[in-house]
């Protein structure tokens, strides 16, 4: 199955560039870094009668019609706050309810804290049309100067596909990298886990003893069970999240990442189950 990736777009970010190593699912690690897509294997559905005319049309043409159906032709969507988001087709998944479409949303006239979005509709195929059975354009929000998160599609952590994204902050010269697991199969973006999964504070310079820089990768992953995040740099460590009810919690640890900041909290996954209510776009144009 082809990569499903977040389409790439240049944008005005920070002079420093995180290199984040995230492997979803492979032995070899894959050098990540901000402004490119993530990469991780899709596995195949098997293809029911419902949707076996749209699935004999080529990937490129299935993902254009769900785009179509999803925007009505209108990509750039307001709402009832904040700047209007521009909408780019990213990757349609198929599962055995149907398909998901997985858009990257950018901010019209971004700010350096205004964020992106990516964007999950749920589909329905008729022939070769597509239905929408659920829209949340702003399901996954997050990313930097306006853009989204950098993203991902995989089935690597169980028979649902599952969003993997990256976020960054860059701070008085450090960067801090944090992921974030979403699950697709449910009709809505659910949050399965969030951690740190990078530090580095080369750019701050000052008076310090030694520059601190970690990356982490995904490995070790059993399917509806656990995986390992493992942090190489300057020191070297893992964590092991294992899944408990609806969610994947940290059980083992050998270290830590610096905080980004002293009073940094990561978010609560289990705080928002579904798509909150601002998900909801007031126009389009």
């Amino acid at each position: 199955m082809t990569p499903r990736r977040s389409p790439r777009r240049s944008a005005s970010l920070a002079v420093f560039v995180l290199a984040l190593a995230i492997g979803v699912g492979r032995e070899t690690l894959v050098a990540v870094a901000r402004g490119e897509g993530l990469d991780a294997s899709v596995g195949e559905v098997p293809v029911t009668r419902d949707a076996a005319a749209m699935r004999a049309l080529p990937v490129k043409e299935q993902t254009a019609r769900a785009f179509a159906a999803a925007f009505g032709g209108g990509a750039r969507i307001a709402f009832a706050s904040g700047e209007p988001l521009i909408y780019e087709p990213g990757a349609l998944v198929w599962t055995s309810a149907g398909a998901v479409l997985v858009s990257s949303g950018f901010v019209e006239r971004a700010g350096p804290d205004d964020l992106g979005a990516i964007a999950v509709h749920y589909l329905k195929p008729e022939g070769t049309t597509f239905r929408v059975v659920g829209a949340h354009p702003k399901g996954i929000e997050g990313g930097l100067a306006g853009g989204p998160p950098q993203w991902v599609v995989s089935t690597d952590f169980g028979d649902d596909p599952v969003v993997v994204t990256d976020t960054f902050d860059w701070r008085r010269g450090v960067t801090c990298a944090t992921t974030a697991l979403y699950a697709l199969g449910g009709g809505a973006p659910l949050p399965l886990a969030v951690f740190p999964s990078g530090y580095d504070d080369v750019g701050a310079g000052g008076e310090r003893a030694k520059a601190v820089s970690v990356s982490g990768s995904i490995r070790n992953i059993l399917k509806g069970r656990s995986f390992a995040v493992h942090f190489r740099g300057t020191s070297d460590f893992t964590h092991v999240f294992t899944r408990v009810g609806a969610r994947y919690v940290k059980t083992a640890s050998d270290g830590e990442p610096p905080p980004c900041r002293p009073s940094e909290a990561a978010p609560d996954p289990a705080g928002s189950d579904r798509a909150k209510s601002s998900d909801r776009a007031t126009g389009g144009g």
